[in-house]
């Protein structure tokens, strides 16, 4: 009887041992952030979007508003490492306005300022690995 509450006793520390062990001794994974800079023809895109698509590895899509040059997509999307087209857009106002007939005068026409070569029909592709990624986009005619 004494045998088998050894046998047991040893059984369960066993099975603790490896729950524990494989449940606590995992590393956390990394969160996956990315930051950069988009320049184009010499100016900071300024009000423009980064869109992250990717390929067929199975990442999720991702995006960031980008401010004075300056964006920053968050661990928060769940961004995973992988391969991603790169899409950027920016449309800036044109300085005219549809006439409205009913309401007037309304908001600015804008025009997107980058060629499609940088969104529709991109040519941008971006590795995206573990942890901080940084990464600067300098965009020209």
């Amino acid at each position: 009887m004494q045998d088998e509450r050894i046998r047991y006793a040893r059984f369960f520390t066993c099975v603790w041992s490896v729950v524990w062990i494989l449940s606590g001794c995992r590393p956390a994974p990394t969160p996956v952030t990315l930051e950069g800079e988009v320049v184009y023809n010499g100016m900071p895109v300024d009000g423009g979007i980064l869109c992250l698509l990717p390929d067929e590895s199975g990442g999720h899509e991702a995006g960031a508003y980008i401010k004075n040059g300056q964006f920053q997509v968050y661990a928060e999307t769940e961004l995973r490492p992988g391969r991603y087209r790169v899409e950027i857009r920016w449309a800036k106002p044109t300085g005219e306005k549809v006439e409205e007939p009913t309401y007037g005068q309304s908001p600015d026409i804008v025009e997107q300022v980058i060629p499609s070569q940088f969104n529709d029909e991109s040519v941008l592709w971006l590795d995206v690995v573990d942890g901080r990624n940084s990464v600067l986009f300098w965009l020209g005619d």
